[in-house]
Formats: C-alpha cells, sequence, structure tokens
C-alpha cells in the first residue's frame, strides 16, 4: 500500500455471508473489513 499500510489476509468469500479482509495501518494496528453479501458462494 503506497501509505506504508499492509495486506494481512487478502479479501476472501465467506459463503453466505460476504467477504472480509485483514489489514495492518501505518502504526501496525490491525484492523477488518467485512464486505456483506448473501449471495457469495
Amino acid at each position: 500500500m503506497s501509505l506504508g499500510g499492509k495486506v494481512l489476509i487478502p479479501k476472501r468469500a465467506v459463503p453466505g455471508v460476504g467477504y472480509f479482509a485483514i489489514y495492518l495501518d501505518m502504526e501496525s494496528n490491525p484492523f477488518g473489513i467485512l464486505e456483506i453479501d448473501e449471495g457469495t458462494k
């Protein structure tokens, strides 16, 4: 990432739920993102 963050776990499908990913910000704090999409297979 151009500002110093890092992808720890790339975007993954969770069937019936959506997608998630885990990142590390510029201060080494991990955080996750969940995108809801119940049609995910």
